[in-house]
């Protein structure tokens, strides 16, 4: 006892561990963060489109402005140097030329001297250092040296359709002029009159209108004609490429020759390293700024998610404390009074209120079990069990003598009941024996199960074979009469009474209600089932209703020496468990059919669960006096199975041993083993089950790895971590053998 009281303090010093990472406080703080992270990567892309990219627009805008206007510039000067030869040359006037600093050199190109070299691509005038890299000749010699830089061809293309298109619009105004100009050659033969001198003003103010439009029009081409190579754009912005050679086409009306309007083109290379570190500077100091204000913002937000945190966790902790202490606390009475403050009005207040409302009925409830407990001590003391060191009976109980022995095992489902067994010792040889099993469950089962066994005790007290014999009739009539009169509905009991006389091996049975008896026939070595006439069960009719139908009639059946006498509740044969993977349905609805996985199956395809039925119980037996092995097949699905192994061959083949593998079998049909299963997730067994399962249970180190002394009573372990089906009925069995005389 004392080591079990040191178990159940360290079960009730036992609080839940949370890990830090797995906690609320972390997740609501994760929840804020990842809420404010999002938040911030928007605002922070927002702001990177309405910041960065109308910088990056202003800076390429300004520069792109800028070499236009250089170009612009140049290409101004230029044709005023084509068209009068005594204007400044080419050297003096790139160095007079507009400048900034992402402009590194300036080429102009027109027309060799030679007339019969075409082509408006021969450099004229440089202040390229390296020009020789860019033209078709070792030296540099203006007029001569043609410029082919990267992507020329597509330039001078481009150029060309400017040219075409300059050439028609020359074309067509000429033929104005033209024809402006013969009507002015005409006037001027005649002679001069006001009208001739008004006529001549408006054909010269037509005629410098014409040109003026033509002049303008050949600027709009030019502006055309103006691009670069790359193209320059936003998107095209890159490290890779940092020199762009912008172009603009000297474009202007040449008299001598009107179909070639191209006379030359300005380049400019510029360089856009500047432009990009400044939008870099920009994107830097955008993103120092973002980052600065996102580690305030998420500082800011822990602190705040912590402290909001706070406010619900600390509810939930009083909570799960006041909920560990319910599931800690092994005498649920001891929570009378117990409660759990939480102050707040919301949902945690309300939950706070039910658990205590729970509480207080738990306590209620175990003051109420304590009853029923007590109750079903005091039931086990009509039933002939073992008593422990403390006075209590225990789950077994045993009997022997010359001619006989006797085994019985006894567990209660839930608080009182009523199965039961007794056997009496009547003279040297004879023995009065009844297997009871009362319907129903509760105190008024229990109570129909105490007046069975105290007439029971009473009438065979006084038993004389002589003057009482084997007429078992009158008690079992008695018996009947009393429950009968009590009126109760739906409560009757079901029981096998006999005597025995063991030394002749006659067994004389008077049922009422229970009329199936299972003897192992030593002989055939087979467990073998009686069916008696069957009585009406007792209390169910009144006894002049079950005389007109024949009464309560006594059958003897013979036991040879060895054979064994089982008599056992249907607890044993119902026992239940579920099954754990999902069951086949039928597809069309039909009814259900049965499996055909094994002769001897009775399970239907659909049910999600199964019993242990008579089948496994005959094995059982039979395999323990066989001394071989038995398989228990447990199902998980309609064509799943789990394999349990029982090795019974070391068995000695007593009645001791077969009640004892009936049980053992029976606990370990209901357990399993579940990957969810907690440390407070225990089943109950009974040390002497225990020990059984230890000696012949081959799995037995799987589910018994994790073997704790219960800490309230001595004769229970708990298997921690394994979990079980609920036990529905009582577990009643009662073997009786006929020994061979020493």
């Amino acid at each position: 006892m004392e080591s079990g009281k040191k178990i159940l303090d360290n079960i009730k010093n036992y609080r839940p561990v949370v890990n830090l990472w797995s906690s609320v406080r972390i997740k609501f703080i994760v929840i804020i963060v990842t809420i404010l992270l999002v938040v911030i990567t928007s605002v922070a892309a927002a702001l990177a489109i309405a910041i960065i990219r109308p910088y990056k627009n202003l800076l390429s805008n300004s520069l792109l402005l800028q070499t236009k206007i250089l170009l612009d510039n140049l290409e101004l000067r230029v044709q005023n140097r084509f068209l009068n030869s005594s204007q400044e040359d080419f050297d003096f006037l790139l160095l007079n030329r507009v400048t900034f600093p992402e402009a590194k050199y300036v080429v102009v190109t027109g027309r060799n001297p030679d007339a019969s070299q075409e082509g408006i691509h021969y450099v004229l005038a440089t202040d390229y250092p390296d020009i020789t890299k860019l033209i078709n000749t070792n030296r540099y010699i203006p007029g001569v040296s043609q410029f082919h830089p990267e992507g020329i061809g597509e330039i001078l293309q481009k150029l060309m359709h400017i040219n075409n298109e300059a050439t028609a619009l020359v074309h067509q105004h000429l033929e104005s002029i033209e024809l402006l100009t013969a009507e002015m050659q005409g006037l001027e033969m005649q002679r001069r009159d006001p009208y001739v001198l008004k006529r001549q003003t408006e054909i010269q103010a037509n005629i410098r209108y014409l040109e003026a439009k033509l002049q303008a029009q050949l600027s709009v081409l030019a502006d055309q004609g103006f691009g670069s190579y790359p193209d320059y754009s936003i998107e095209n912005l890159s490290k890779n490429r940092t020199e762009y050679l912008f172009y603009e086409p000297i474009l202007y009306y040449n008299a001598e020759n009107p179909q070639e309007n191209v006379q030359g083109i300005v380049f400019v290379d510029v360089s856009v390293e500047g432009l990009l570190e400044k939008i870099s500077e920009q994107q830097n100091r955008l993103i120092r700024l973002i980052v600065e204000i996102s580690l305030v913002v998420l500082t800011a937000g822990i602190f705040t998610a912590w402290f909001l945190s706070s406010i619900f966790v600390r509810p939930l902790g009083l909570l799960a404390a006041h909920v560990a202490l319910i599931r800690d606390t092994d005498d649920k009475e001891k929570l009378a009074g117990k409660s759990v403050k939480v102050t707040s009005r919301d949902e945690f207040g309300m939950l706070g209120t039910t658990i205590n409302d729970m509480t207080e009925r738990l306590a209620a409830a175990a003051a109420l079990s304590k009853d029923l407990r007590v109750g079903k001590e005091i039931q086990k003391m009509f039933i002939p069990l073992d008593l422990s060191s403390s006075g209590r009976k225990l789950t077994t109980g045993s009997h022997r003598d010359s001619y006989s022995e006797f085994f019985g095992y006894y567990e209660g489902a839930h608080g009182v009941s009523g199965d039961y067994f007794d056997y009496r010792k009547l003279d040297s040889y004879h023995y009065a024996v009844i297997k009871c099993d009362v319907a129903g469950k509760g105190v008024p089962a229990a109570l129909i199960m105490v007046e069975v066994a105290t007439l029971f005790q009473s009438y065979f007290q006084n038993w004389n074979y002589k003057r009482d014999g084997y007429n078992l009739s009158s008690i079992v009539m008695r018996i009947n009469d009393v429950i009968e009169s009590h009126g109760f509905t739906g409560r009757f009991a079901a029981f096998s009474l006999c005597i025995i006389n063991m030394r002749v091996g006659d067994a004389y049975f008077c049922n009422a209600g229970d009329n199936v008896v299972h003897i192992y026939d030593k002989q055939a070595k087979r467990l073998k089932s009686y069916t008696l006439r069957s009585g009406s069960a007792a209390g169910a009719f009144s006894s002049e209703m079950i005389s007109l139908n024949g009464g309560y009639p006594v059958e003897k059946i013979h036991l040879n020496c060895g054979d064994i006498l089982f008599l056992y509740t249907d607890g044993i044969e119902e026992s239940k468990r579920k099954l754990r993977v999902p069951i086949s349905k039928s597809k069309d609805d039909s009814d259900l059919v049965l499996s055909t996985e094994k002769e001897n199956d009775s399970h239907l395809l659909g049910i999600d669960s199964e019993t242990l039925g008579n089948d496994r119980v005959e094995a059982i037996i039979e395999a323990v006096f066989a001394r071989k092995k038995f398989v228990l097949k447990k199902r998980q699905s309609d064509f799943i199975y789990e394999q349990m192994d029982f090795d019974f061959s070391s068995c000695n083949g007593t009645i001791e041993e077969a009640v004892l593998a009936l049980i053992s079998v029976e606990k370990v049909f209901r357990m399993y083993k579940d990957s969810s299963a907690q440390p407070f997730d225990c089943v109950q067994v009974d040390k002497k089950i225990d020990t059984f399962l230890s000696k012949y249970f081959l799995q037995y180190d799987i589910y018994a790895s994790d073997k704790v002394p219960q800490p309230i009573y001595d004769e229970y372990f708990y298997y921690k971590r394994v979990k079980e089906d609920i036990q529905y009925d009582d577990l009643t069995i009662l073997g009786i053998a006929r020994r061979v005389p020493v």
